[in-house]
């Protein structure tokens, strides 16, 4: 970085300290029984428009007097007060004060955020610590995305046109921007786009699987999916086919170490050696996932239920919709309304909320 940009960067993040990350603003509505804070969950839910956060016993532990709202990420979630975001500690205590136009989740300890200067007329964009602190700013030409593997993917504008690269967290290229496309790092490894194909990369940018597939997902359980026209497979971290998908569709993700797949018309799933270990049974428009041992499946009735790992049903099918379990808890739905159920099936939120998140998921946002 040269030494123009360094004192630019310092001098931003003056401004964004000042005005907008100050500690221990007080949460102005915060009630007095907010008492679950020894390894209590959260979920951000919404009722009549306005959203707040409930623990596990639904019992509210931050009011609902937010205009939205995130789930906690790192201890910390983002949520927006008014015209502008901030981020509050469940506590409910604005740790970095409502003035960022946008703010993204934490992710390896930093979040994306967009901060407008009145003095200067300039909008600001870049990562901030846990802080507060504006580490990383993004220059003009730049787009940031969030950070994985201690990697933040980034497009910037280069000689050759708009390409990705990914800086480190020291604001340095790890990898430069010299590529189409790309996808964010998951167990060391990015799928890349040179020209029309994509590939993957290590954290070194040394090549795993050559630029030869049409389509390609991330790393998961060891595993990351790849297509060719309308065949589909399943490549390991040495680049290697391990799974030739011989049905009509399947997963991108291999979720839990399973993976779903059709098969003249009906849902079934397979394990991370592409032995199939649910048999096709199931009906629905989309397919699943396992999360934590569960899957959330349609019945023969339409409704929603949740299948075991030998493909049991062990939450009969009486929703209208189901989520993945998070923190042995899942948001289902029923006549219109959110509530959270157990892992027996049991209604431990009731459905009263327009929108819910999971409680403090770690691998969807």
């Amino acid at each position: 970085m040269d030494v123009f940009i360094a004192f630019k960067n310092f001098m931003i993040n003056l401004k964004v300290l000042l005005y907008s990350c100050i500690i221990g603003f007080s949460f102005l509505m915060i009630p007095e029984y907010s008492s679950a804070q020894n390894g209590q969950v959260y979920a951000a839910v919404s009722k009549g428009g306005k959203w707040g956060y409930i623990d596990t016993t639904g019992t509210v532990q931050i009011p609902f007097n937010l205009d939205n709202a995130g789930s906690f990420s790192e201890g910390l979630a983002n949520v927006k007060y008014g015209k502008y975001w901030g981020y509050i500690d469940k506590k409910g205590t604005f740790r970095f004060k409502p003035r960022f136009i946008a703010a993204d989740p934490f992710h390896d300890g930093r979040a994306l955020i967009s901060y407008f200067d009145h003095k200067d007329s300039v909008n600001y964009r870049g990562y901030i610590n846990k802080l507060g602190y504006l580490v990383m700013v993004l220059q003009n030409f730049e787009k940031g995305f969030d950070f994985n593997d201690g990697y933040g993917r980034i497009l910037s504008r280069t000689g050759g046109g708009l390409q990705y690269g990914f800086k480190d967290s020291l604001d340095s290229f790890a990898i430069k921007p010299s590529y189409d496309n790309a996808q964010d790092f998951y167990e060391g490894k990015a799928a890349v786009k040179t020209g029309s194909h994509w590939g993957f990369v290590d954290m070194k940018n040394k090549t795993i699987a050559s630029s030869q597939y049409d389509d390609a997902y991330r790393f998961e359980n060891g595993v990351a999916y790849v297509a060719q026209g309308d065949k589909y497979s399943f490549i390991n971290a040495k680049g290697e086919v391990v799974i030739q998908v011989p049905y009509e569709d399947v997963d991108v993700l291999a979720q839990d170490e399973m993976i779903s797949f059709r098969d003249k018309g009906k849902i079934g799933f397979m394990d991370t050696r592409g032995k199939v270990v649910i048999k096709p049974q199931f009906s629905g428009n989309t397919l699943t996932r396992f999360k934590d041992g569960l899957a959330p499946i349609q019945g023969e009735n339409g409704k929603y239920g949740y299948i075991n790992k030998k493909g049991i049903f062990v939450i009969q099918p009486q929703f209208d919709d189901a989520q993945f379990f998070y923190n042995n808890f899942a948001a289902v739905k029923i006549n219109g309304q959110y509530g959270f159920i157990n892992r027996k099936g049991k209604m431990v939120v009731k459905p009263e909320y327009d929108q819910v998140f999971e409680f403090e998921p770690t691998d969807v946002y």
